[in-house]
């Protein structure tokens, strides 16, 4: 493995990290009763998780709280959204330098 691979393995592992909290959300709608109540205990949890995964933003930590939190907007990918704006985006620009 050269240096050059770590950052994009670390980038795709987060990716799945990220993928996998924005699963366990959406699986409340799983058990419709049972689903609020999961909701209130994920939402601190999944905020949490992408607080350290995403370099300690609160932005997106908060943003991931509220969303888990309020009823019907658990489709909201906010994980993987925090991982665009922190990886995928950065690299569509470099990308787009490059072609320059």
């Amino acid at each position: 493995m050269n240096t050059q691979d770590v950052p994009s393995s670390r980038s795709s592992l987060k990716l799945v990290i990220a993928v996998l909290i924005d699963l366990i959300g959406v699986m409340s709608y799983l058990i419709p009763s049972f689903g609020e109540l999961f909701d209130a205990f994920w939402a601190p949890l999944s905020a949490l998780l992408v607080f350290l995964l995403f370099g300690k933003k609160l932005s997106w930590a908060s943003f991931t709280f509220i969303e888990e939190l309020f009823p019907f907007t658990d489709l909201i990918p906010s994980a993987t959204l925090a991982w665009y704006f922190q990886y995928g985006r950065s690299k569509g620009v470099k990308n787009r330098k490059e072609i320059k």
